[in-house]
């Protein structure tokens, strides 16, 4: 038994050509925006992303470091077990 595959019918391409020349319009049409907040753009908060996220990485470091970074890191799975559990006065 030999299958013959289904092609499309000529309103079926037409449907599709139609919408695809539609979105092809709808794109071209768009322009790239220059969004300007307080003098900022967003081709400059692209650029400087990278680092914003290296500097806040560092700030949280620091923020572990200099307060109580046992209490902190005493939640984290793994970690909590490396320190012996603090003697307490709440017998």
């Amino acid at each position: 038994m030999r299958m013959r595959m289904r092609t499309a019918r000529r309103s079926e391409v037409s449907t599709l050509m139609t919408g695809r020349m539609i979105l092809r319009r709808a794109l071209s049409t768009l322009q790239p925006t220059r969004r300007v907040w307080m003098g900022v753009t967003t081709e400059r908060v692209a650029a400087w992303a990278p680092s914003g996220a290296v500097w806040l990485g560092v700030a949280g470091v620091a923020l572990v470091w200099a307060t109580a970074w046992k209490v902190v890191l005493g939640r984290i799975p793994y970690i909590k077990d490396t320190y012996p559990p603090s003697a307490s006065s709440d017998d």
